[in-house]
Protein backbone atom coordinates (compact mmCIF):
# COMPACT_ATOMS: atom_id res chain seq x y z
CA UNK A 1 0.00 0.00 0.00
CA UNK A 2 3.08 2.06 1.48
CA UNK A 3 4.58 1.85 -2.74
CA UNK A 4 1.26 2.53 -4.72
CA UNK A 5 0.86 6.22 -2.13
CA UNK A 6 4.51 6.88 -2.98
CA UNK A 7 4.28 6.01 -6.72
CA UNK A 8 0.88 7.68 -7.35
CA UNK A 9 2.56 10.75 -5.39
CA UNK A 10 5.91 10.54 -7.80
CA UNK A 11 3.79 10.17 -10.87
CA UNK A 12 1.67 13.06 -9.72
CA UNK A 13 4.72 15.06 -8.97
CA UNK A 14 6.35 14.20 -12.12
CA UNK A 15 3.32 15.78 -13.72
CA UNK A 16 3.58 19.34 -12.44
CA UNK A 17 7.67 19.15 -13.23
CA UNK A 18 8.76 21.02 -16.47
CA UNK A 19 11.02 17.84 -17.19
CA UNK A 20 7.88 15.23 -16.61
CA UNK A 21 5.45 17.95 -19.01
CA UNK A 22 8.21 18.15 -21.44
CA UNK A 23 9.04 14.48 -21.60
CA UNK A 24 4.92 13.83 -22.24
CA UNK A 25 4.28 16.02 -24.52
CA UNK A 26 7.59 14.69 -26.74
CA UNK A 27 6.79 11.03 -26.03
CA UNK A 28 2.76 11.46 -27.05
CA UNK A 29 2.25 14.72 -28.61
CA UNK A 30 -0.74 14.60 -27.09
CA UNK A 31 -1.63 17.93 -24.26
CA UNK A 32 -1.21 17.21 -20.70
CA UNK A 33 -3.88 18.78 -18.29
CA UNK A 34 -3.04 18.45 -14.62
CA UNK A 35 -5.50 19.70 -11.99
CA UNK A 36 -3.96 21.63 -9.35
CA UNK A 37 -4.95 22.28 -5.76
CA UNK A 38 -4.62 25.46 -3.57
CA UNK A 39 -1.15 24.71 -1.91
CA UNK A 40 0.35 23.47 -5.70
CA UNK A 41 1.77 25.40 -8.31
CA UNK A 42 2.53 24.09 -12.31
CA UNK A 43 5.16 25.33 -14.51
CA UNK A 44 4.74 28.42 -16.23
CA UNK A 45 6.91 28.03 -19.71
CA UNK A 46 6.72 31.66 -20.30
CA UNK A 47 9.50 32.22 -17.05
CA UNK A 48 12.99 30.96 -16.80
CA UNK A 49 12.94 27.38 -14.47
CA UNK A 50 13.23 28.04 -11.18
CA UNK A 51 11.33 27.58 -7.75
CA UNK A 52 9.45 30.73 -7.43
CA UNK A 53 8.38 31.06 -11.55
CA UNK A 54 5.30 28.48 -11.26
CA UNK A 55 1.63 29.15 -11.55
CA UNK A 56 -0.33 28.34 -7.85
CA UNK A 57 -3.35 27.01 -8.08
CA UNK A 58 -6.54 25.60 -7.88
CA UNK A 59 -6.99 25.24 -11.35
CA UNK A 60 -6.63 23.21 -14.18
CA UNK A 61 -3.71 23.26 -16.55
CA UNK A 62 -3.08 22.54 -20.33
CA UNK A 63 -0.12 22.14 -22.12
CA UNK A 64 0.62 21.69 -25.84
CA UNK A 65 3.67 21.60 -27.80
CA UNK A 66 4.06 22.99 -31.16
CA UNK A 67 6.05 21.97 -34.39
CA UNK A 68 8.75 24.76 -33.84
CA UNK A 69 9.31 23.40 -29.81
CA UNK A 70 7.65 26.15 -28.27
CA UNK A 71 5.37 25.05 -24.81
CA UNK A 72 2.25 26.19 -24.78
CA UNK A 73 0.27 26.58 -21.25
CA UNK A 74 -3.79 27.19 -20.95
CA UNK A 75 -4.26 28.06 -17.20
CA UNK A 76 -7.97 27.75 -16.27
CA UNK A 77 -8.27 29.13 -12.44
CA UNK A 78 -11.12 28.06 -10.46
CA UNK A 79 -12.70 31.17 -11.10
CA UNK A 80 -11.62 33.64 -13.61
CA UNK A 81 -10.49 33.76 -17.26
CA UNK A 82 -7.89 31.44 -18.48
CA UNK A 83 -4.55 32.83 -19.03
CA UNK A 84 -2.27 31.46 -21.49
CA UNK A 85 1.50 31.36 -21.71
CA UNK A 86 4.01 29.79 -23.85
CA UNK A 87 7.85 29.23 -24.14
CA UNK A 88 10.62 27.35 -25.49
CA UNK A 89 11.87 23.99 -23.72
CA UNK A 90 14.31 24.43 -20.93
CA UNK A 91 17.77 23.61 -22.18
CA UNK A 92 18.47 22.14 -19.09
CA UNK A 93 15.99 20.01 -19.90
CA UNK A 94 17.10 19.27 -23.33
CA UNK A 95 20.47 18.54 -22.12
CA UNK A 96 21.10 17.05 -19.18
CA UNK A 97 24.65 18.20 -17.58
CA UNK A 98 26.88 15.35 -16.54
CA UNK A 99 25.73 17.01 -12.94
CA UNK A 100 22.40 16.80 -13.74
CA UNK A 101 23.22 13.39 -14.49
CA UNK A 102 24.57 12.48 -10.90
CA UNK A 103 22.12 14.32 -9.08
CA UNK A 104 19.70 11.98 -10.56
CA UNK A 105 21.38 9.00 -9.85
CA UNK A 106 22.26 9.61 -6.53
CA UNK A 107 18.31 10.75 -5.96
CA UNK A 108 17.10 7.22 -7.54
CA UNK A 109 20.12 5.03 -5.64
CA UNK A 110 19.18 7.22 -1.87
CA UNK A 111 15.21 5.60 -3.07
CA UNK A 112 16.17 1.95 -3.58
CA UNK A 113 18.17 2.36 -0.22
CA UNK A 114 15.02 4.05 1.82
CA UNK A 115 12.85 1.19 0.14
CA UNK A 116 15.04 -1.62 0.92
CA UNK A 117 15.47 -0.63 4.36
CA UNK A 118 11.67 0.12 4.59
CA UNK A 119 11.44 -3.36 3.50
CA UNK A 120 14.23 -4.93 5.80
CA UNK A 121 13.16 -3.42 9.00
CA UNK A 122 9.63 -5.56 7.97
CA UNK A 123 11.62 -8.68 7.74
CA UNK A 124 13.07 -8.30 10.91
CA UNK A 125 10.00 -7.36 12.74
CA UNK A 126 8.41 -10.32 11.17
CA UNK A 127 10.59 -13.08 11.77
CA UNK A 128 11.77 -11.64 15.42
CA UNK A 129 8.13 -12.04 16.23
CA UNK A 130 6.65 -15.23 17.80
CA UNK A 131 3.29 -16.73 17.31
CA UNK A 132 1.16 -16.92 14.69
CA UNK A 133 0.82 -15.09 10.94
CA UNK A 134 -1.25 -12.80 12.41
CA UNK A 135 1.60 -11.92 14.96
CA UNK A 136 4.36 -11.96 12.61
CA UNK A 137 2.28 -9.76 10.49
CA UNK A 138 2.17 -7.45 13.65
CA UNK A 139 5.95 -7.59 14.16
CA UNK A 140 6.78 -6.71 10.68
CA UNK A 141 4.31 -3.82 10.95
CA UNK A 142 5.91 -2.77 13.78
CA UNK A 143 9.57 -3.45 11.96
CA UNK A 144 9.21 -0.99 9.07
CA UNK A 145 7.50 1.22 11.45
CA UNK A 146 10.67 1.56 13.68
CA UNK A 147 12.99 1.83 10.26
CA UNK A 148 10.21 4.70 8.77
CA UNK A 149 10.93 6.47 12.23
CA UNK A 150 14.72 6.08 12.00
CA UNK A 151 15.53 6.88 8.88
CA UNK A 152 13.00 9.78 8.80
CA UNK A 153 15.32 11.12 11.97
CA UNK A 154 18.16 10.87 10.11
CA UNK A 155 16.98 12.10 7.04
CA UNK A 156 15.87 15.35 9.07
CA UNK A 157 19.27 15.19 11.30
CA UNK A 158 21.27 15.16 7.55
CA UNK A 159 18.98 18.22 6.39
CA UNK A 160 19.69 20.05 8.99
CA UNK A 161 23.72 19.77 9.11
CA UNK A 162 23.89 20.65 5.54
CA UNK A 163 21.36 23.45 5.69
CA UNK A 164 23.82 24.92 8.42
CA UNK A 165 26.59 23.91 6.66
CA UNK A 166 25.50 25.86 3.54
CA UNK A 167 24.88 28.79 5.70
CA UNK A 168 27.93 29.22 7.12
CA UNK A 169 29.58 28.39 3.82
CA UNK A 170 27.22 31.39 2.88
CA UNK A 171 27.93 33.58 6.16
CA UNK A 172 24.52 33.43 6.60
CA UNK A 173 24.97 31.56 9.89
CA UNK A 174 24.88 33.30 13.18
CA UNK A 175 28.62 33.63 15.20
CA UNK A 176 28.21 30.81 18.20
CA UNK A 177 27.60 31.95 21.65
CA UNK A 178 30.74 32.43 23.42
Amino acid sequence: MFALVALATRVKADGTTPKGIVRELQKTREPVFSSISTMESTWNPAKPLGPDNGIVGPGKSKYTLDEAGVVHLVFQPKSGAARHFDGPIPESILNESSHQAKARKLVRGARIAYALALIGGFVIGFVVAGGSTAHHLAGGGVGFLAMFLVLWTTALVLRVVVSLRKMRKDGNAAAPAP
